[in-house]
């Protein structure tokens, strides 16, 4: 008696090695993705202060954003509605996984790396990314996401 192990493919066959592209298309090459890539800049005054840095409508895919260098600002993510999912209202959550917005976003933050964070998507609303500020500190922000785009 043996158990043998397939692999399934996101077209569920089994055997198959067929992969979900950067906006979620089975066996996709990205070609019907609308990518966007974005590089943002802070500069506080001298009180603690928000910025929006970046609205992402309901359908993202592949969410990338991390900062350039060390800073002593926080990430934070809210609904239009103004709910926080992560930091905000003045609180700073530890690293580890939150899900919402119809995914699992992965939080990472710690005293000698860049703050970073992950979700695959897709999201089932529109987010707004905002950076909680410290005084006189500057943060760089990287990202990026994907979009399914129908012909």
């Amino acid at each position: 008696f043996y158990i043998a192990l397939f692999q399934v493919g996101c077209d569920h066959g089994l055997g198959s090695k067929a992969v979900l592209d950067a906006c979620g298309v089975c066996k996709g090459d990205n070609s019907t993705c609308n990518c966007r890539q974005y590089l943002s800049n802070w500069l506080k005054k001298e009180k603690p202060s928000l910025s929006v840095q970046q609205l992402q409508k309901s359908g993202a895919r592949s969410i990338h954003l991390h900062e350039m260098q060390i800073s002593t600002s926080y990430l934070a993510v809210r609904n239009l509605n103004k709910k926080y999912y992560l930091t905000g209202d003045w609180t700073i959550d530890w690293p580890g996984k939150f899900p919402f917005a119809g995914t699992v976003f992965d939080y990472q933050r710690s005293f000698n790396h860049p703050e970073s964070l992950y979700a695959a998507g897709p999201t089932n609303e529109t987010l707004v990314f905002e950076h909680v500020g410290s005084t006189h500190s500057e943060a760089v922000v990287d990202g990026s996401s994907s979009h399914h785009v129908t012909p």
